[in-house]
This record gives C-alpha cells, structure tokens and sequence, in this order.
C-alpha cells in the first residue's frame, strides 16, 4: 500500500481498488509479517493473564456472566462503534467513462503480453526487491483469474518477504 500512495496514487483511489480477495491477500499477508512472539507481547501489554504452556487451559478459562458484557460496553457506544465509517463511500456505480477506460487498458495490456512472448529469457532484465512486489501482484492476479489454490503462491510470497527482510537488514 505504501508503495502505491508513493507512486502518487491518493488514497481514496487506492481503498476503492481493493475487493474482497484483495483484503483476503492483505490480511494473509498481515498475518504472516507477525510473529506468535508479538502476539504473545501485546498480549502480555494489555494485561491478558500468561498462560504457561505446561498448566491446564481448562483451568485457567474464566466464563463471563453476559450481564457483564452489557455493562461493559453501553448500547450508544455500540452503535457509535458499528457506525464510525458510515459516511465512507464503500462502493459506487462506474460511469460509461470510467467503463470505457478499464477495457482499454485491459487490451493494452493484453497486446503488451503478447508482444512480450517473442522476447527471448537471455533478454528480460532482473528484478530489484523493489520491484519483486509489484510482479508477485501480477502473479497472484494470474491466480486469481485462472486457478483457486493459493498455496505455492504463498509460499513463494513468503520466500521473496523473507529474501527482502534480509536485504534491508544487510
């Protein structure tokens, strides 16, 4: 995300790109970039009881009466929590405008494909770790529109993070 904010794309333009297999791959993604350590610190942070792996989870869990849970968090509060974005625009109808301009770059990209296919391998220049997430995208775009197992293509995602991890730390 960081990196399409600063190819100047805003990011209202940005949130309104992201669809539902979108978030799904962000959030995988997220996931994967946080360590059980982390958690287990932030839940330390918040004051949640450490449970020591050799003792009994049985005993340690705790049943909450629900009358708790209503004084807890207030009605109004809910409702003002559910309905902190509801002004945001969530979702719109494309004008012919709009329309018109996916399907020319779609068949502009199409035709930049096949005039890529006579390219030979010896020809096509490397890739930075820069540029190694945008062409991962392209991939997982493949994917998306060809296949539904996801599986190899996370762990080729988690072999270019962790290559990236260890460039930026060199």
């Amino acid at each position: 995300m960081l990196q399409v904010v600063n190819d100047g794309t805003s990011i209202i333009d940005y949130a309104k790109s992201i669809d539902i297999l979108k978030a799904l791959h962000m959030l995988k993604r997220a996931w994967f970039l946080v360590s059980p350590a982390t958690i287990e610190n932030c839940f330390r942070k918040a004051g949640f009881p450490v449970i020591d792996k050799i003792s009994n989870v049985n005993e340690m869990q705790m049943v909450l009466d629900v009358s708790e849970f209503y004084e807890a968090i207030q009605e109004e509060d809910f409702e003002a929590f559910v309905d902190c974005d509801k002004e945001a625009e969530c979702f719109g109808n494309l004008t012919d405008d709009e329309i018109s301009d996916s399907v020319k770059l779609y068949r502009q990209g199409i035709a930049g494909l096949e005039e890529e296919a006579g390219i030979s391998y010896e020809s096509i220049p490397g890739v930075s770790h820069k540029d190694a997430p945008m062409h991962l995208s392209m991939v997982r775009k493949y994917l998306e529109e060809n296949f539904t197992e996801y599986n190899s293509y996370y762990d080729i995602e988690e072999m270019i993070e962790k290559n990236a991890l260890i460039n930026r730390t060199q």
